[in-house]
């Protein structure tokens, strides 16, 4: 098996960026500069791999869009909130596109490729190492060297802005046993989707997924 990753370098005002092939799972703290964290982790690579809040690794069958993680009811006092991922082929390699964050009835909001961001229809303006507010959220943004951190009460999320995320659960701690809690869902969590392959939520034509592929 080969992983993949988005590695991207700007200089003199010039983008370059190209895929990097692993013959093992690249570390969970490799998509930007992502400080380690005393909390959940889960993080998202190009082909379909998944390393789950639980530290088990899994490459998945992506095709349009899943949920990532969710807690459906709200811990410890949090709105209960939804984290989608939509997946596409991006330099022929299965990857994140995009991610559209839910929290309880606030308005949704999603970041694109190429650090874009949607706020309600209408492409939000962001600034290099300035933080902003996203609508009535809660939620902020900071696009700093190269990478988009998304900061919500309950979770941190870092895209890469091509193909990688991480999702850092900062409602829990990693020595407080399993990070699954009974409103808790999601591929970060497991794939026990029921009727949702691989918890798929927005299917179609040419999004027929098959089962999870576990990683040895």
């Amino acid at each position: 098996k080969q992983w993949y990753q988005r590695r991207v370098a700007i200089t003199a005002g010039d983008s370059f960026a190209s895929n990097e092939v692993y013959d093992e799972a690249p570390g969970a703290l490799t998509v930007g500069m992502v400080a380690a964290s005393s909390h959940p982790l889960c993080s998202i690579y190009a082909s379909g791999i998944i390393n789950g809040f639980d530290g088990g690794v899994n490459r998945y069958d992506l095709k349009c869009t899943h949920v990532m993680a969710a807690d459906y009811f709200g811990f410890n006092g949090n709105l209960p909130w939804f984290i989608y991922g939509s997946f596409d082929d991006y330099d022929g390699v299965r990857s994140l596109s995009a991610m559209t964050f839910f929290l309880g009835r606030t308005t949704p909001f999603e970041i694109q490729r190429g650090w874009m961001i949607n706020d309600n229809g209408s492409k939000m303006k962001i600034f290099e190492g300035r933080s902003v507010s996203v609508g009535n959220s809660g939620c902020t943004l900071l696009f700093s060297e190269n990478l988009l951190k998304v900061t919500c009460d309950p979770f941190t999320v870092y895209y890469d802005g091509f193909m990688s995320a991480h999702i850092d659960y900062t409602a829990k701690t990693s020595s407080g046993g399993s990070s699954k809690g009974i409103f808790n869902i999601g591929l970060c969590f497991d794939n026990l989707s029921g009727f949702r392959p691989n918890w798929q939520v927005r299917g179609g034509s040419g999004c027929s997924v098959t089962d999870f592929i576990t990683c040895k």
